[in-house]
Parts: C-alpha cells; sequence; structure tokens
C-alpha cells in the first residue's frame, strides 16, 4: 500500500468513527470514497475491525465485501493472521456477503494455506476437497481418524446397526477404531491427497 492511500484510508475510517451515525450521510460518503480506494483500503479497514462499534461493524463488513474479489481474496485470507476475534468476525461476515468471487478461489486458497484450518462441518464434498486430516468426536472424546470419509461413512454405519447403546465390550473396542482404520484405509487417503495436489498444480 502507498504511503498516500494509506493516509487516505485513514482520514476516511477517522471519519466514518467520528461520525454520530455510520448509516448516516456524512459517514456513507466517507464510506464509498473508502471503498474508490480499492484494495489498498483493506489493510486498514481490517485494523479499524480490531476496534470497531457494532454500528461501525456493519460499515466496515460492506465496504470490506464489496473490495473483496478473486485478485485481493489471499490478501484479506493473509489479514486474518493479525486479526483479533472481533476483526475475524468481520472478515468472516464480509467473505460470506460478498458475491465477487468464485467459491474455487477460496477452496484454493484454504489449500494453499500452510497453517491449520479446523473446519467444522457437515458438507461432505467440501471436506473431500480441502481436509487432509478427520478428527472423530465419539463418546465425549477426540480421536484423529485414519481413512477417507467412504471410510468413516462404514464407521457411523457399523456404529448404527450396532444400536444407540454399546455393551462394554464394544465400548472397548472403540479406541481402536478411532485410531486407525487399517493400512488400506491410509492408502487410499494418501492417494486421495496426491491426486488434489496435481490437480492444483494442473497435471
Amino acid at each position: 500500500m502507498s504511503l498516500f492511500a494509506n493516509y487516505r484510508a485513514d482520514r476516511l475510517i477517522a471519519e466514518i468513527k467520528s461520525s454520530a451515525n455510520p448509516s448516516g450521510p456524512v459517514a456513507q460518503k466517507a464510506l464509498e470514497k473508502l471503498v474508490a480506494l480499492g484494495p489498498s483500503a483493506i489493510d486498514s479497514i481490517v485494523t479499524a475491525l480490531n476496534s470497531a462499534e457494532k454500528r461501525e461493524t456493519l460499515a466496515y463488513v460492506e465496504a470490506l465485501s464489496r473490495l473483496i474479489d478473486a485478485k485481493t481474496l489471499p490478501h484479506v485470507l493473509k489479514t486474518m493472521g493479525d486479526a483479533n476475534g472481533r476483526a475475524m468476525s468481520g472478515i468472516a461476515w464480509a467473505l460470506s456477503s460478498s458475491r465477487n468471487y468464485p467459491a474455487s478461489a477460496l477452496l484454493d486458497a484454504l489449500n494453499d494455506y500452510e497453517g491449520a484450518v479446523i473446519l467444522i462441518t457437515h458438507d461432505r464434498s467440501l471436506i473431500e476437497l480441502v481436509a487432509d486430516r478427520l478428527w472423530l468426536t465419539a463418546d465425549g472424546r477426540i480421536k484423529p481418524f485414519v481413512g477417507d470419509m467412504d471410510d468413516y461413512a462404514r464407521f457411523v454405519l457399523d456404529r448404527t446397526k450396532a444400536g444407540s447403546t454399546h455393551s462394554q465390550e464394544s465400548a472397548n473396542k472403540q479406541p481402536a477404531a478411532l485410531e486407525g482404520f487399517d493400512a488400506a484405509a491410509a492408502a487410499r487417503l494418501a492417494a486421495k491427497k496426491a491426486a488434489k495436489k496435481r490437480r492444483r498444480r494442473g497435471y
């Protein structure tokens, strides 16, 4: 970001903060100018989200959602590394509100991210596209699950067939089931990971 653009963005954010009503005409005019700065305003908006009041947050989320597109998405996700909980919520809100980027761009960004992402979802296709490790919560415990989603489906089916109440013998077998299915399941998972990497690299 250029020094001038940074200065402009900070001045416009100060105008929004000082206005009595972030949804009023003065604040909205400043908001439009902030969006007009383009991607150079993103860092300043995320910084403002760190300490924004509720009504200010609405204004910043609106601006950020308009600035997010396929080109700016990687940078927006990168800013989450230094954001506090309030800013993280605002960024997530902007990401879910924006329609300026394809879903595949978010999937690519998640796959390219070198850190850890905890994904809690019931969307099987999303898990298969993004996750490279599965953790299973069952019987009051969290254990690594070795296998793919097909293995997990079989695991759930077997538990369902066994009934909602398990004998002590069945309960004693759970740790082994959770720690690893078998070598074949691990091999299938490794093959799927390799195929996913090849698709991302275009061969």
